[in-house]
């Protein structure tokens, strides 16, 4: 798994704003994420989510990592399918590929 700081500090964001995480919690679960992934600090900058540029992040941070795969509920990362060799597919659909 691959993350960035950006992501992580979004990931706190989003727990404690919107989902009314516990601080504590979510500390604790950040330094999950950080212990099991290798993060990364990208140096490429993108512009290509065009429907919401916020996602960009996600997509430098792929790039950072090598990766060769992008697990995301997100609508604007879903429908672009593919950035560059990075193939963007669903949760639901990388647990299949597991099966």
């Amino acid at each position: 798994m691959v993350t960035s700081q950006d992501i992580i500090q979004e990931i706190g964001r989003t727990l404690t704003r919107k989902f009314g995480f516990p601080l504590e919690d979510t500390r604790e679960f950040l330094k999950t994420i950080v212990l099991s992934s290798y993060v990364v600090s990208p140096t490429e900058k993108l512009y290509v989510v065009e429907a919401d540029p916020d996602d960009d992040k996600i997509i430098e941070c792929a790039i950072a990592g090598d990766a060769s795969l992008i697990v995301s509920g997100d609508r604007h990362l879903l429908d672009m399918k593919k950035y560059r060799s990075i193939v963007i597919i669903s949760p639901q659909d990388f647990l299949k590929r597991l099966s």
